[in-house]
């Protein structure tokens, strides 16, 4: 669920696939926060023990990486891209609003933007399998989130995985009350994952035409 958020630009022309693992997201915040770690690791929800989904910061490195080819990226993060990158609307423009963010000022979006979400499989040999992130950090005891997984990765559980990750994360700040998230209404994989992660569906919210969802910090065990 990796589209245009309300809080973004409108001259961001990203087209929506309602059958991918994508969701949606949103930026424009002011408050400063504590920076976040910038890597973490968790265990694969469908995938054999001893693989693991890491966790990696899109730093500024990262995202002109990015921009220059998907090969230097790679060998930034150590891991291979797949042959679809990027995944769901992650594209150049999205890209290029994310770096223009960091420039802007590293140290308030350090941590609340881009996170690239690598599997290890059991061989040793990484994988790019998606990303997601946040829309800025907290505003109003708010955070959005969004995530898109490659087709190459997908229907391995990777999207609620990097959700859970993004949830845990969002709430290991004492700023943030609530982690939001919206989903174009047929875009029925993305849905099932945020209802499974414990979120709750607000209101239909006609001006956008998306799905609200979102969770509280006490909904979290």
């Amino acid at each position: 669920m990796w589209m245009r958020s309300p809080r973004m630009p409108s001259n961001l022309g990203w087209k929506k696939r309602s059958h991918d693992s994508s969701c949606a997201w949103r930026g424009n915040h002011r408050e400063r926060i504590a920076p976040l770690n910038n890597i973490s690791s968790t265990r694969s929800l469908n995938n054999p023990p001893e693989s693991t989904l890491q966790f990696v910061e899109g730093t500024l490195e990262c995202i002109q990486a990015e921009l220059e080819r998907p090969e230097k990226l790679a060998s930034l993060l150590g891991a291979r891209v797949p042959a679809s990158w990027p995944p769901g609307q992650f594209d150049r423009d999205a890209l290029l609003y994310f770096r223009d963010l960091i420039q802007e000022d590293a140290q308030l979006y350090s941590g609340w933007l881009v996170w690239y979400g690598i599997i290890e499989e059991a061989s040793g040999r990484k994988w790019l399998a998606g990303v997601g992130g946040y829309f800025g950090p907290p505003l109003r005891g708010e955070v959005e989130i969004g995530y898109s997984v490659a087709p190459e990765f997908e229907g391995r559980g990777f999207a609620q995985q990097m959700t859970q990750f993004l949830v845990r994360r969002a709430f290991d700040n004492p700023a943030v009350s609530v982690v939001r998230a919206r989903v174009d209404t047929g875009n029925t994989r993305s849905i099932n994952v945020l209802m499974r992660s414990g979120f709750e569906l607000a209101p239909f919210d006609e001006a956008t035409e998306q799905l609200d969802f979102s969770i509280r910090r006490s909904q979290v065990p």
